[in-house]
């Protein structure tokens, strides 16, 4: 039973919950993209014979980002990339890496009583994606990157996508599950996270055209720095919900300025504005 607590924990742990059988749930709704849940439950399984091998089996079942960390890592190379041997093995060593890196900075954090989030992930990812440009045996998927099914529900498209983005699966039908898991476990981060999102919006179209602020492939980031401060991290409180405005204010700019840079070198921003912005304000 525990070994299947710690393999469908991580998938809600990313939304802040704790409850496994949500977890199960998202566990199959990761494969709409097969390629992300193939190799995302390939990370995990990894990472898991990893701990085991090298006996921290405790401290990965009591710490859930040691695994959610290396669960992104693995839905990330299968969101660019088609399952093949190569990227099994790349995901393997990455998601490994990702577990000692998350190891590693959690004895650094835990002096300040800080948590790591997803700053594993979003380092060993964009570490990957630079490497991977000189790797041609990959085979990316962008051309027939189409999940097994989707919906549409006009005027709130964009929030569910950028919902189902946090598990690489920017579509509506996978925003809509992640939705109601979250109102029905905690209807707070639910609405902390809606609200982020479309304030978010708002405030980002004050210095892009509208459309375009709508459709940010970052615009999550909005949706769990909200959640991470208004809910999660700080009391769900009317002082904690006007800084986690703030803070989304400033993460518009940061946004804007990582992407405009990680374009140089072709790299994806990932969570990394939501890392630095909730561990500034914390």
């Amino acid at each position: 039973m525990n070994k299947l607590n710690a393999l469908f924990k991580p998938y809600i742990s990313i939304l802040f919950l704790s409850e496994i059988k949500a977890g199960f749930l998202l566990f199959f709704v990761s494969f709409l993209l097969p390629s992300v849940g193939i190799l995302g439950l390939v990370g995990l399984i990894s990472t898991i014979l990893f701990a085991e091998i090298i006996s921290v089996r405790e401290e990965y079942l009591k710490q859930g980002f040691y695994l959610y960390n290396s669960l992104l890592v693995g839905m990330g190379v299968g969101y660019f990339f088609d399952v093949t041997l190569v990227t099994i093995f790349l995901t393997t060593i990455l998601s490994v890496f990702s577990f000692l890196l998350s190891f590693t900075l959690n004895r650094m954090f835990i002096n300040y009583s800080m948590p790591i989030l997803s700053l594993p992930f979003a380092f060993v990812s964009m570490i990957f994606y630079l490497a991977s440009l000189k790797y041609t045996n990959l085979l990316s998927n962008i051309l027939h990157r189409k999940p097994l099914f989707d919906i549409s529900i006009p005027l709130l498209d964009p929030f569910f996508k950028s919902m189902g983005t946090i598990l690489f699966l920017p579509y509506t039908i996978a925003g809509v599950v992640l939705s109601l898991v979250v109102l029905f476990y905690s209807r707070i981060l639910f609405l902390a996270g809606f609200l982020g999102f479309w304030i978010g919006v708002y405030l980002h179209s004050f210095f892009i055209p509208l459309n375009e602020a709508l459709n940010s492939p970052y615009n999550f980031n909005f949706i769990l720095i909200s959640m991470a401060l208004s809910g999660v991290f700080l009391l769900p409180h009317l002082k904690n919900f006007l800084l986690s405005l703030l803070a989304i204010v400033v993460a518009t700019i940061m946004i804007d300025a990582m992407e405009v840079f990680f374009t140089i070198y072709s790299i994806p921003v990932y969570t990394l504005p939501f890392n630095i912005i909730t561990l500034l304000f914390l």
